[in-house]
């Protein structure tokens, strides 16, 4: 095969040796790119041992509980005052609570109370006149009248007319 850089051409003397010299380059070609290694590294990139551990965040997480397990602590203290309290229930209801004495169910009773029952009240009687009107409308005819709807027509009738001639 000779090679003529003017015409940028190959020519050859004979096709079989043209042929065979294409195959044989062909056959080298393919074993250089199935040995070729890559540049690119596709690899997940290695694992960082601080990025795994969330140090801060389970440092946060035992504060937490921490700070959980000491106020069921002072909970704990407070019910267990409370049970150990004498009741009032064994003292005289004249007499005034000595501290640490709790009251009794009866004696306690809320400033707002009497506000709270009106207010109860009035919501009671309105939703009893809510009730009435309901059961009305349901004991009456059906809420579609076929003559009040044919005389609505009618007059509707009428006032396109109306508006017709002006």
């Amino acid at each position: 095969m000779i090679y003529f850089p003017i015409h940028n051409k190959y020519i050859t003397m004979s096709k079989l040796i043209d042929q065979k010299m294409r195959e044989r380059n062909d056959r080298l070609h393919k074993e250089k790119i199935s040995k070729m290694k890559s540049s690119v590294d596709n690899k997940a990139p290695k694992q960082q041992v601080h990025l795994q551990q969330n140090l801060k965040k389970a440092q946060l997480e035992e504060d937490r509980l921490s700070e959980v397990e000491r106020q069921n602590g002072l909970l704990l203290d407070k019910l267990s005052k409370i049970a150990g309290r004498k009741g009032a229930e064994e003292a005289d209801p004249h007499k005034a609570l000595v501290p640490g004495q709790a009251p009794a169910p009866d004696r306690v009773t809320s400033l707002n109370a009497p506000a709270r029952k009106a207010q109860l009240e009035k919501i009671a009687e309105e939703n009893q006149q809510l009730l009435k009107r309901i059961h009305s409308k349901q004991l009456g005819k059906g809420e579609y009248s076929r003559d009040t709807m044919d005389k609505e027509f009618q007059q509707h009738e009428e006032y396109v007319k109306l508006g017709r001639q002006a």
